[in-house]
């Protein structure tokens, strides 16, 4: 008989690591918050043929409407900044209530980038795919996603997971029809409309091959997407390119860093929001004696850098010599996280930037792929995918024992 030294057989340890995420998500916070509400306002209002959720606010708040945080006010009305299509999807959900519908969606999309994730890694490592996929979940800014709720930590799962689908049928079932998933995705995160370049790249390498499969195809995604978005913001905000940001009431600590970081340019804060997303630490807790007291470590409002949370990334990094062949990759990244370090908020209340599930499917991307082709460095990725989750449960643990500073 085989012996092994694992202490728990990999499809238990799965089955276990499935069920943490599950409780994550539906016992944390088994009822959303009505300071939540926003894309459940929005689907009842697609359903009325509205754009505007005023009504639904003003019902909610009306004994305080200064605390409708994250909305646009524009001529008197209400509207979700937000892209639009978590509420579209949102209509599906709406039978489960006020008090369930964020958190309905929440669990059937994390199926679904678990779906595609696992696909993923399966083609590149069969071995062991489900329990790999289930510690890049944890080990990854998704887990910001799970843990906390509210619209903009689900429009940042939505977003992995349509990245997540788009590579699978691009580059591994090789389907014209792959451009199709990029419409929901911008229209969920506008910033990811940078992934249009893999499609176009590609025709443009070899037009003869794929102009006439595929390119018609990207030419209608982009048009279609490039029109919603259009009309969508125009019919709100009187402007095409406006998605209504300027309009947004936050509460009054966040106002006064918005109101400071207007004064200036995106060149004064994007190397601050660089380090945030990319190197920021867990703060050490410290007594007055200078010694660590339990639990050692909180977080700052921002999180912890992807390095902390996504250290399995490292000997890509390091090690890798195939830049010059995953460019189109890189730079897609490169130019999705410019845009993003380009807004003046970090994001907050976080573990890992929410923002970084924008190019995330990339990176687990190449990294795979490279894996594939280089297989002696598996074992330091596989042991650093396991650093990787620990810090994630650490990080999980140090979110619920309040060590999440406020400010």
């Amino acid at each position: 008989m085989k012996q092994t030294n694992e202490i728990l057989p990999k499809p238990v340890l799965a089955g276990i690591i499935f069920l943490f995420l599950s409780t994550i998500v539906f016992l944390r916070n088994p009822i959303d918050s009505p300071y939540t509400q926003h894309y459940f306002f929005l689907s009842r209002s697609f359903l009325k043929g509205k754009l505007d959720v005023t009504a639904q606010v003003k019902s909610e708040y009306s004994q305080n409407l200064t605390y409708a945080f994250d909305y646009s006010i524009y001529k008197d009305k209400y509207f979700v900044p937000m892209g639009p299509f978590p509420a579209i999807a949102g209509v599906a959900f709406l039978g489960f209530g006020e008090d369930r519908h964020l958190i309905s969606l929440s669990g059937f999309f994390l199926i679904f980038t678990l779906f595609f994730l696992f696909k993923l890694v399966q083609h590149f490592q069969p071995r062991n795919a489900f329990l790999n996929s289930l510690l890049l979940i944890t080990a990854s800014p998704v887990l910001t996603c799970l843990v906390f709720k509210g619209p903009w930590y689900l429009s940042g799962l939505i977003a992995g997971g349509l990245a997540l689908a788009f590579l699978w049928f691009f580059k591994v079932k090789h389907s014209r029809w792959a451009s199709f998933w990029l419409i929901p995705l911008v229209l969920t995160r506008p910033t990811t409309i940078f992934y249009y370049f893999l499609p176009a790249l590609k025709i443009l390498k070899n037009p003869r091959k794929h102009l006439k499969n595929e390119g018609a195809v990207l030419i209608l995604s982009l048009i279609t997407c490039l029109i919603l978005i259009s009309a969508y913001n125009y019919f709100r905000f009187d402007n095409p390119l406006s998605f209504g940001y300027r309009y947004q009431r936050i509460p009054d600590a966040e106002f006064r860093d918005l109101r400071k970081f207007r004064e200036k340019g995106p060149e004064d804060y994007f190397l601050s929001n660089a380090l945030y997303l990319l190197i920021n630490p867990p703060r050490p807790l410290i007594n007055p004696a200078l010694r660590f007291i339990f639990p050692y470590f909180e977080l700052s409002r921002y999180g912890v850098g992807l390095i902390f949370i996504m250290p399995w990334f490292l000997p890509y990094l390091f090690y890798s010599h195939r830049w010059h062949k995953d460019w189109p990759f890189l730079i897609t990244v490169l130019a999705i996280l410019a845009s993003i370090l380009s807004f003046w908020g970090e994001g907050s209340f976080q573990i890992g930037s929410r923002y970084a599930n924008d190019f995330l499917p990339l990176l687990i991307f190449i990294n795979l792929r490279w894996l594939k082709k280089k297989p002696r460095f598996r074992p330091i990725f596989n042991q650093l995918l396991t650093l990787g989750f620990i810090l994630g449960v650490y990080f999980f643990f140090l979110v619920s024992l309040g060590h999440l500073r406020r400010a």
